[in-house]
This record gives structure tokens, C-alpha cells and sequence, in this order.
């Protein structure tokens, strides 16, 4: 018969035995939780994470260590060690038991409790002081279920899709009120390929456990129809796929057929800082924001496309990666990066944080001390060239470090927005906490501010964390066909293993010298991240484009980089590595 003491002490065997804390009677009486705590049998630890990830009840017994997924009953159950004698209706019992606990607390805590006649009995309940821990790849099996696996199956299965290319805009996952708004654009390439009447391949952008990725191929095209193969794409967002390729010969797009006017794109930047001002939450809500971001996107597109334009006639004349890099930043006299305080977001999402980065000064070149290291009649032929391509790609860079500064105005802006919502929809009830309005969808939050939303908030709120929790730990490849989303746990875990047993990785290296000794390696390729590599000798990342604020950090200061690593920062984190130009070893 269940036992209800709270606050007592029951004397026995000489010892007093504490019942229960003061501070979790009211949640005890609330929920009519059975105590006892003179039960001497076997029972079952629970926590209500792993690791510190909350997407998953971890339970402990004798023989056994397993997890079940939250808020799910179906194919929930993952074994971590031993065989429980447990079977799916009451593990099932035990995650509705633990849900209602969790729900209803306000603190993480840990329970120790048995099972009876399939009654619960908690003997010990405490405050859960975890300490973080970090989940190794593949250390959980399958964290999602298969229906969320078949999710986000929905296209055509002949789309490739590539993350890269948001590797230092976005992070690994958004969150659902980012991952919403992005999913309003699906066809972000649309605006730019239609105004040059290009085919485009639906959707530009997909989101899969909301990691953003983009279609392929639509590079493809965009690629095949300038004339310029694969080359550009991949020095620039795959490294790992040029370090495959054996270019022999650098090809020169044809610009004429995109139709580009260098006036309009003034236009549109003009336009897209103007909108910038005025944004508040009435444009945030409103019918705008999707073109505004389209066009945003379209701006960003036409400035990748100049700038390649010039980049590869310089790369033509000097036909050596390093210099043609120095030339374009080394001589530049306006960059942002030398020798300046920058208030910057880590990355693009409501959540995300921001911070103020010093950037130490560097030596400014004159162009004449770079050319000095062509051929003379190569010198000779092509200096007025080299000239005025640098004045075309200074001013280039100066137009991508506009957009930037104002990417960060607008996402403080947006972030103010959010916070007056957030802020309203707690003074209203209908959340607890400004962080619950990140999981919340931007139309759910009109229907919730209109009265006009009929699901149950506090319930996908509570699904929404445990679930993103869990997309944050599923691997997923760099590359993916749109056929073999469900299959992406197992292609990940053989790109993993296969990885895993080499200890050597061929690298696209950049600014190469003898004897680096301290390094940095990278998961995300930030500046926000500046205080772990600006004093290192050599930063490795699976990808650096070659036009982002990193790269030309990392050129003024002549500061070497590895990329074309998969999965650097899981792969040689806490090895002993020997650094050569082109390859990195582990040291057996």
C-alpha cells in the first residue's frame, strides 16, 4: 500500500532515515506520487537526460543501462548495456511516469524508484548537479525513431543536397522559430536563376533534422551553363571534393548569360540595408519578410558571382592559390578584420550569442611585392590586370562586409522582436520562459498572439526540446541524396569508421610552413570563435570558403589552414598530429 510521508523521519535498524525533502512535497502531493523508502530490493536510477542531453530518460538497474526516447512509444527503447527484464508496455509506463514528473518539476532531478503490481515507488528523489559530458558519434544507436527518419523524405529522390555552404552561416541545427522561416524559402535560388532564365531544381534549401542543406543541383547547372565545371564550387565550399579532382585547367565563366546588371545589385544592397532600419516586429510578422529575405539571398548570389568572376581571372594569371589569396587580401586597405573591434552573433538564429572579438593588426603589401614573384614577361603582359582586378575585388569585399555588419544588425533586430513576443506571450501565460518561443513555429506564434492556435503549447513545447536535443546528436553526412535520408545513420557511421581507421588525411593546404607545433581545429569556421586559433601556429576545419571573413583573416596573418578534412574537430581532436603540406598524420 503506497506510503505518503513527507517531511518525517521513521526509525529503524538505529538509523534515521530521511523520507523526502521539503522542497519536492508539493511536487509529490500534486502528482500523488507513491514514496517508500524502506523497500530493500532491487531498484531502477533514473535521470531525466543522458549526458546532459534531454532528449532521452536514461534508466540504470542492475544488469542494465538503456534509454528511452521522450515522448515516444514506439521503436523508444535503445539498449546501452545488458538485457533488461523489461519488456516495450512497461518502459512505455515508465517514460508516461517520468514525462508527468518532469513536466511538473522545476528543477532536473534524479529518482531511484521500483516497480510493483506496475505501480511506481520512488525510495530517493534529489537534484540532479550533472556535470556536462560529451555523447561520442554513434555512442547511442539510432537516436530518432523511423518515422522521424522518413520525415524529412519528401522531395525528389534524384536531389543532392550539401550542407557546406551554410558551415559558417547557421548552425548545426536551427531552431524551430529559424528552421520556420527558412522553410518559407524553399526556392531561395529561384530569384537570381529566373531573372537569367535558368531551370532551377526544387527545393534550393531543405532542412533535415533542421541542419539546412542545399540542392546540388542547382550548382550543377549554374555551374554547366557558366562553362566552368565543378572547379569554382568545390575550392570554394567542398573542399573535400577538389582535393578529388585533378584540374588541369581553369576555366573562365561566361557572365553574359546571366544578364547581371552591376547597378541594380547597388540597388538591391541599397534596398536591403533601407528595409534593414525599418524592421520591427510588425515587419516580422507581416507578409514582407520572405521577399525580404529572398532578396537578401539574391544579393548575396550576385556578390558570390562577381567576386568568382574576378577571383578566377587573377587565379588564371598567377595560377597559384596562395598568391592569388594574398593579393586579394594582403593589398586590401579597407578590411573590416585588420586591426578592429567587431560585435558579432556566433551564428544566424534567433538563439544565438553574440559577443565583442578584438582583431589584432596586420601588415598592409604593396601589389608590386606579390607580383614581384611572377615570371617577368608574365609581370610584364599583366600588372595594369592585376590592377584593376584588385580595385573590382576591393570593391567586392567591401560590398560582402556591408551585408555582413547588416546581417548582424538585422538579426539584433530580429532577436528584439522575438524578445517583445517572447515577453508577451509570457505576461499572457501561454509560455514560461523567453526560451520556449524558439521552439515555437513564426505562423504558431500569429495564431497564438490572434487566439487562434488550437494545439496544446505546453505539449509541443516539451516534445519540440526533447526532440531537437536529439537531432543535435544524429550524424549526418556532408552529402546526401534525398532517396537515402532515412538510410543517413548507417551512410554516416560507414563514412565514420571508414575515417576512423586511416591515419592519413590528404588536406588542401593553404600558407604552408615547417615545424607548426599548436593548432587549432575547427568545427564551425567563425570568427566568433577567434580566441581559440588567433594565437596558434595552424587551424584545421573540413571547409573554409575562400571568400568568408575566416579566410581573409587567416591570409592577413599568413596563418596556415588545412581543410578538406571530414569531421576534423571528432576524427583528430586530442591526437598528436604531424602537419606537411597537403596531408595531416596522426602520430602512431
Amino acid at each position: 500500500m503506497p506510503v505518503f510521508l513527507i517531511n518525517h523521519l521513521i526509525f529503524k535498524n538505529n538509523l534515521f532515515i530521511s523520507i523526502i525533502m521539503d522542497r519536492y512535497s508539493s511536487l509529490i502531493e500534486s502528482l500523488n506520487l507513491n514514496i517508500d523508502s524502506s523497500f530493500n530490493g532491487d531498484t531502477i536510477q533514473a535521470t531525466f537526460h543522458y549526458k546532459s542531453n534531454r532528449g532521452f530518460f536514461h534508466l540504470k538497474g542492475g544488469n542494465f543501462s538503456l534509454l528511452l526516447l521522450k515522448n515516444i512509444h514506439k521503436d523508444f527503447v535503445r539498449i546501452i548495456s545488458g538485457q533488461p527484464e523489461l519488456d516495450n508496455r512497461l518502459l512505455s509506463k515508465i517514460s508516461d511516469f517520468l514525462s508527468n514528473i518532469e513536466k511538473n518539476s522545476d528543477e532536473l532531478i534524479k529518482i531511484t524508484f521500483y516497480v510493483k503490481d506496475e505501480e511506481f515507488y520512488i525510495t530517493d528523489i534529489k537534484s540532479d548537479d550533472y556535470e556536462e559530458k560529451k555523447i561520442d558519434p554513434f555512442e547511442i544507436p539510432y537516436p530518432l525513431t523511423k518515422v522521424e527518419y522518413n520525415l524529412f523524405k519528401e522531395g525528389s529522390e534524384k536531389n543532392l543536397y550539401s550542407k557546406t555552404i551554410f558551415d559558417t552561416f547557421f548552425p548545426d541545427n536551427l531552431t524551430y522559430l529559424t528552421n520556420s522561416i527558412i522553410k518559407n524559402l524553399p526556392d531561395i535560388f529561384n530569384p537570381l536563376f529566373i531573372y537569367s532564365n535558368f531551370k532551377t531544381y526544387s527545393p534550393s534549401l531543405k532542412t533535415i533534422f533542421n541542419r539546412p542543406y542545399f540542392n546540388l543541383n542547382n550548382i550543377e547547372i549554374w555551374s554547366t551553363t557558366l562553362g566552368i565545371d565543378s572547379f569554382y564550387y568545390n575550392l570554394n565550399f567542398a573542399q573535400h571534393l577538389y582535393l578529388k579532382e585533378n584540374y588541369r585547367k581553369i576555366k573562365k565563366p561566361d557572365m553574359t548569360l546571366l544578364n547581371l546588371d552591376f547597378n541594380e545589385f547597388l540597388d538591391i544592397v541599397k534596398e536591403i540595408k533601407e528595409t534593414t532600419d525599418r524592421f520591427d516586429e510588425v515587419f516580422l510578422l507581416g507578409n514582407e519578410l520572405n521577399n525580404f529575405l529572398s532578396l537578401y539571398i539574391m544579393a548575396v548570389e550576385m556578390l558570390n558571382l562577381y567576386l568568382m568572376q574576378y577571383f578566377l581571372d587573377l587565379l588564371i594569371i598567377t595560377d597559384n592559390l596562395d598568391l592569388t589569396l594574398k593579393m586579394t587580401y594582403q593589398t586590401r586597405k579597407n578590411s573590416i578584420l585588420n586591426d578592429n573591434t567587431l560585435s558579432i552573433y556566433q551564428f544566424f538564429d534567433i538563439n544565438a550569442e553574440s559577443k565583442t572579438i578584438h582583431l589584432p593588426g596586420a601588415e598592409l603589401k604593396e601589389i608590386t611585392e606579390h607580383t614581384k614573384h611572377l615570371p617577368k614577361l608574365k609581370k610584364l603582359i599583366h600588372e595594369k590586370k592585376i590592377v584593376n582586378i584588385l580595385q573590382q575585388i576591393h570593391h567586392l569585399l567591401d560590398i560582402r562586409d556591408e551585408l555582413f555588419i547588416n546581417s548582424q544588425k538585422l538579426l539584433q533586430k530580429m532577436k528584439s522582436s522575438i524578445d517583445n513576443l517572447a515577453d508577451e506571450l509570457i505576461k499572457n501565460m501561454q509560455i514560461k520562459q523567453k526560451e520556449d518561443i524558439y521552439f515555437l513555429e513564426l505562423d504558431e506564434i500569429k495564431q497564438i498572439k490572434e487566439n487562434n492556435f488550437y494545439g496544446n503549447i505546453a505539449f509541443n513545447l516539451y516534445f519540440r526540446k526533447a526532440q531537437l536535443s536529439r537531432f543535435r546528436i544524429q550524424q549526418t553526412p556532408t552529402e546526401i541524396y534525398e532517396k537515402d535520408i532515412d538510410s543517413v545513420e548507417e551512410i554516416s557511421k560507414n563514412i565514420y569508421e571508414k575515417a576512423r581507421s586511416s591515419n592519413r588525411f590528404k588536406a588542401l593546404t593553404f600558407f604552408y610552413k615547417e615545424n607548426l607545433s599548436d593548432v587549432a581545429i575547427l568545427n564551425k569556421p567563425s570568427l566568433f570563435h577567434i580566441d581559440d586559433f588567433k594565437n596558434k601556429d595552424a587551424l584545421i576545419a573540413q571547409n573554409i570558403p575562400i571568400f568568408s571573413l575566416i579566410m581573409e583573416f587567416c591570409t592577413l596573418h599568413e596563418k596556415t589552414v588545412f581543410t578538406g578534412i571530414k569531421m576534423p574537430d571528432i576524427l583528430l581532436k586530442d591526437k598528436k598530429l604531424i602537419l606537411k603540406n597537403g596531408e595531416v598524420l596522426i602520430e602512431q
